[in-house]
């Protein structure tokens, strides 16, 4: 399986298509080892939770295919667990964390528009509102742990471009075209956490 670094290091986020497919994606050109996935689900707009199965015989490039026959704003979240890095694999040669993370889309059914709320994650991403963006609109982001703001590295990076915000809990984003990965990384304790979102600009 993947290292901690190389998890580090390279963001986890979900590649998530019109027609309702998506990758689980490791970097610009890697894939997620599924075998890292502790838990898979997607949030209707109502609140209902459905699981996503993973199946890592059939399902090695992560490929995964997203169902709903009713128009509504569908939250898609990824948990993964990579365990506990060597020494070598962090951000410091010092330092041995518990590495885990979370990857956030939001698949839009309909022309909708709606300020979006958190699904309880221990590291999340927020956006002050979810809708069909274009590309150069702004919106602004929140970094919550359970609920609460939080502080942390936040970076975005859209196709070769990467802009990184240290220490913030809130930052606005110019949307580029095409698939925007906003990331961030706390460290809490031994627990190195790390969380994405993806948010698409056309």
């Amino acid at each position: 399986m993947e290292g901690c670094g190389r998890i580090i290091g390279n963001d986890v986020w979900i590649d998530l298509r019109q027609d309702g497919r998506f990758y689980v994606r490791h970097g610009m050109k890697g894939y997620l080892d599924l075998r890292l996935i502790r838990k898979a689900f997607a949030v209707d707009s109502i609140g209902n939770t459905r699981p996503i199965a993973v199946d890592i015989s059939k399902n090695s490039y992560g490929e995964f295919l997203l169902n709903f026959n009713n128009d509504g704003i569908y939250t898609v979240v990824i948990e993964y667990d990579c365990g506990v890095n060597s020494k070598n694999e962090t951000i410091s040669n010092r330092d041995v964390y518990h590495v885990y993370g979370f990857a956030k889309a939001y698949f839009i059914v309909g022309d909708l528009e709606r300020r979006p709320s958190s699904v309880g994650l221990d590291l999340e991403i927020i956006p002050e509102v979810i809708k069909k963006f274009r590309e150069g609109e702004r919106v602004g982001v929140q970094l919550l742990s359970k609920n609460k703001p939080v502080r942390g590295e936040i970076k975005v990076r859209c196709g070769k471009k990467l802009v990184v915000i240290f220490d913030e809990d809130y930052a606005e984003i110019n949307l580029g075209k095409g698939a925007n990965v906003i990331s961030a990384k706390v460290i809490d304790g031994k627990k190195l956490m790390l969380s994405t979102l993806t948010i698409m600009a056309y």
